[in-house]
């Protein structure tokens, strides 16, 4: 491995070798002082001075080295400045230390001299290394490199700092990272993934996090133009009831209340005319029955569906209350405290008591307890249920383990969020964006 490989691969072994040699180029000039011959003065002296040449290279190539993370680190101009400053310095030293060495090879002074300040500027670069590199492990915000004081953002934050993404949980520095209202903090990634997945599932719209809304403002100067409008124009999409959707198969694009006259809604994509009451071609005279809408009415009242009031869309309820998220009844379909109907099924009830005793028998009474300590067991969560059928969610525990997540249904290999009220399982993004 070259030296120039060493110093930037390992900088404290390079250390090491320079302080070595240096011990050697003293030992030297010593041995030789007095007692060359004079035949062999100038083939000595010369190699002396290549030797010297090296060790000054190899100086040059660790300083130049932590100068290079310093600047990495400094992204303000004067920091910048500041520290190349203080490399010209070094370099001016350097030159004047050449000098000094030059002029008398052979005096002892001069080589006390050169080894008094090799060493004095090794263990001052020594100081400024180390410095660096705790400044780099302990992020705290007042260390300094190269004598330059920690930089900080428009937050007071330093940046050495490091921030954790609330999603992948990757370190990341304070300019690397996104704050959300709520004071969480994301990685680029993981905020522009949020962003592009709500506007395909509209129950993640508009990107939320802790159950406040993440502004587009904040994503903005990292999408493309195309994706923010996108989500301008799902903005729209997503806050109109009644929508309507271009009835041309190979099309579909949602079409906007300003393109609707009389009835007919203009395709903004294709042109195509829909007819905004049955959503089929446009017509003439009044909009005929629709079949297929008619059967779908009818399969829904069978399955005891409901359809939301706000986009029209069936919804079929698995678990929980009767209290659906668009604020509506779920057994009767009307605005919620509008009826009379129960808050919740109670055979519903138990199929979910069930369901979270076999999903967590370490919960459960052992088998030797018997069949009736099991249902007593399922009993008591059922009556948490009841006690807690508007639970907020607002506090979670972390359960390891291969779990599902009750809300996006994906499989989760490692660990899932609980909530210790309802003790639904979510995965991180459910927690944060859906409940």
């Amino acid at each position: 491995m070259s030296l120039s490989s060493l110093a930037q691969d390992e900088p404290e072994t390079a250390e090491v070798i320079l302080a070595i040699q240096l011990e050697e180029l003293k030992a030297l000039h010593h041995h030789s002082d007095g007692q060359r011959r004079e035949d062999t003065r100038d083939g000595m002296a010369l190699a002396l001075d290549v030797y010297r040449e090296e060790l000054q290279n190899f100086r040059s190539v660790l300083a130049d080295f932590r100068l290079g993370q310093c600047i990495g680190t400094a992204l303000d101009e004067a920091a910048v400045q500041a520290a190349l400053d203080l490399a010209e310095q070094e370099a001016q030293s350097r030159d004047r230390l050449s000098r000094d060495i030059s002029s008398d090879t052979g005096s002892v002074s001069s080589e006390a001299s050169l080894n008094a300040e090799e060493s004095s500027t090794a263990n001052s670069e020594d100081d400024v290394y180390h410095s660096c590199a705790a400044s780099a492990a302990s992020n705290e915000a007042d260390e300094t490199c190269f004598g330059l004081p920690a930089l900080q953002d428009a937050t007071d934050q330093p940046l050495g700092r490091l921030h954790a993404c609330v999603v992948c949980d990757q370190a990341l520095t304070t300019h690397e990272v996104i704050t959300t209202p709520c004071s969480h903090t994301y990685c680029m990634t993981c905020l522009l993934t949020l962003f592009e997945t709500s506007m395909r599932q509209e129950d993640l719209f508009p990107p939320r996090c802790c159950r406040q809304t993440i502004p587009l403002e904040i994503a903005e100067p990292f999408l493309t133009r195309e994706s923010t409008q996108q989500f301008r124009e799902k903005t729209i999409e997503f806050a109109t009831p009644d929508r309507t959707y271009c009835c041309n198969p190979n099309c579909s694009t949602f079409i906007p209340p300003t393109a609707i006259s009389d009835g007919h809604a203009t395709c903004p994509s294709c042109h195509d005319q829909t007819c905004s009451i049955c959503k089929q071609h446009v017509h003439v005279g009044d909009c005929p029955q629709d079949p297929h809408m008619r059967q779908l009415l009818d399969l829904a009242r069978t399955s005891g569906w409901q359809r939301c009031l706000d986009c029209g869309r069936m919804l079929e309820l698995v678990t929980g209350c009767n209290h659906m998220t668009a604020e509506f009844c779920y057994v009767c379909g009307l605005r919620w405290k509008t009826c009379d109907c129960a808050q919740w099924d109670e055979a519903r009830l138990l199929d979910r008591a069930h369901q979270m005793v076999a999903r967590d028998p370490a919960r459960a009474p052992a088998a030797a307890a018997g069949a009736g300590a099991r249902e007593e067991h399922v009993r008591q969560i059922q009556d948490r249920l009841r006690a807690r059928h508007g639970c907020n969610h607002r506090s979670w525990i972390r359960r390891e383990g291969p779990r599902r997540c009750d809300e996006c249904r994906q499989q989760l290999p490692l660990f899932a969020f609980e909530c210790d009220r309802c003790h639904i399982w979510a995965c991180q993004r459910c927690r944060l964006h859906r409940l």
